[in-house]
């Protein structure tokens, strides 16, 4: 089922139980409430602060120094440490044995870097969720 991104649950018809939303960008899939991120069936537990980085990446596909600027504002964290919640996020994927999420854009910000995940396709996502 494929549905506009929203935070509200919808009910299965079948189960009467609620479904999560999701945003799948190529190989990586985000799951709210709670906030959860898989590649394949592989979960990568981030912490908050890195859970709400990725998920702004995913959104957006990119985010410039500013827009990161607010959101670490918004999580109360110093934005001093971005290079360190980056760091963190990259060691996690790489545990895993996935591949690296993030491309820093030098003098600009960040960008999501996922493997089958064409601009294209990206664009489509952003604007979708879909429902597991």
């Amino acid at each position: 089922m494929v549905a506009g991104l929203n935070h509200e649950r919808a009910w299965d018809r079948h189960s009467g139980t609620p479904e999560r939303v999701a945003l799948q960008c190529g190989h990586l899939t985000m799951l709210y409430d709670p906030l959860e991120f898989f590649v394949g069936t592989r979960q990568i537990a981030l912490s908050p602060l890195e859970g709400a980085l990725l998920e702004l990446l995913m959104r957006q596909g990119r985010a410039s120094t500013r827009a990161l600027e607010d959101l670490f504002e918004r999580e109360g964290a110093s934005f001093k440490t971005l290079d360190v919640h980056v760091y963190r996020i990259r060691r996690k994927f790489q545990a895993a044995d996935t591949f690296d999420p993030i491309e820093t854009v030098r003098n600009w910000g960040l960008k999501l870097r996922v493997p089958g995940n064409d601009i294209q396709r990206f664009l489509a996502a952003a604007g979708r969720a879909t429902r597991m």
